[in-house]
């Protein structure tokens, strides 16, 4: 059903509804039903692997990381909301439409429907995956070896972003980059790092025609403490997960193998941890 409304009329919840917009004098679908083409599409891109891949997008949700992705100038397609908006949301949805952004207004049992949070944040968009370039002569660069944990791939890669890493190469195993919950504890990262899901004959030829690059991994046998080791040159961190560390492809690949030192009984640190001293450790010694 379609309806015509008022401001002051009841909304119900049932296809898609249209409002007046009195002080735009224009009209403004509303989307009110799950079972709406564009809604069932947006559920598939959050549940689903194969639906990123296919259709090269993904999603993602909340005030702070659309506004990053406009910020990055991100290939957004569609912005859901959700009213009442704030005066933050509303600027946001100016911007997107200056630019030819589609915003759709969605009614609030529907953002929570396709929420990926418990608390379900009135803004949901829909972004074009992209393959940022790799700098020519790349000079820190991250390998991740089955990370399996969403939000601890998702905070590795915002620290990295923060940390100057050139790009971030995934080997098989980890995380889904464009999942949900690793775009959120990404926090935009995705939008200003090049990010790359490899396997492991491509990572070695990737780094076969860069002999100057240094490549160190976090292992826990035959390794020197990490602030022993050089890395004002060109180099590259691997990191395991925290439960099985490395393994033995990213084992063969490494010059140097490296280790965080602990004290008392704890047998491993959290990856996410572990990659930020890592990382911040070659920003360090770059600023002396």
């Amino acid at each position: 059903e379609i309806y015509t409304l008022s401001l002051h009329d009841a909304l119900p919840i049932s296809t898609s509804t249209h409002r007046a917009h009195k002080k735009e004098n224009r009209m403004t679908t509303i989307l009110t039903s799950i079972q709406n083409p564009k809604i069932q599409r947006v559920r598939r891109l959050r549940a689903q692997k194969k639906a990123r891949d296919e259709e090269g997008k993904f999603m993602i949700e909340g005030v702070r990381l659309v506004e990053e992705a406009l910020r990055q100038n991100a290939l957004l397609e569609t912005i859901f909301y959700a009213e009442p908006a704030s005066a933050r949301v509303r600027t946001l949805l100016d911007d997107a439409r200056a630019v030819g952004i589609e915003t759709i207004e969605t009614a609030p049992t529907l953002i929570d429907a396709i929420s990926d949070t418990r608390n379900a944040q009135p803004l949901i968009a829909i972004a074009q995956k992209r393959d940022l370039p790799i700098p020519n002569e790349p000079t820190f660069i991250l390998i991740l070896d089955e990370i399996h944990d969403p939000g601890n791939l998702g905070t590795i890669l915002r620290t990295a972003a923060a940390a100057g890493v050139d790009c971030v190469l995934l080997s098989p195993g980890c995380a889904d980059p464009s999942a949900p919950k690793v775009v959120r504890s990404a926090m935009g990262a995705h939008f200003s790092i090049p990010i790359y899901e490899l396997n492991w004959d491509e990572i070695r030829t990737f780094f076969s025609s860069r002999p100057e690059i240094v490549i160190c991994a976090a292992a826990v046998e035959d390794s020197e403490n990490f602030w022993l080791s050089d890395y004002t040159k060109a180099t590259a961190l691997i990191l395991g997960s925290e439960a099985q560390g490395i393994g033995p492809d990213a084992a063969a690949l490494a010059r140097r193998r490296i280790l965080i030192p602990m004290t008392g009984r704890i047998e491993s640190m959290n990856a996410a941890i572990a990659a930020a001293i890592l990382m911040y450790e070659v920003r360090r010694q770059r600023s002396l």
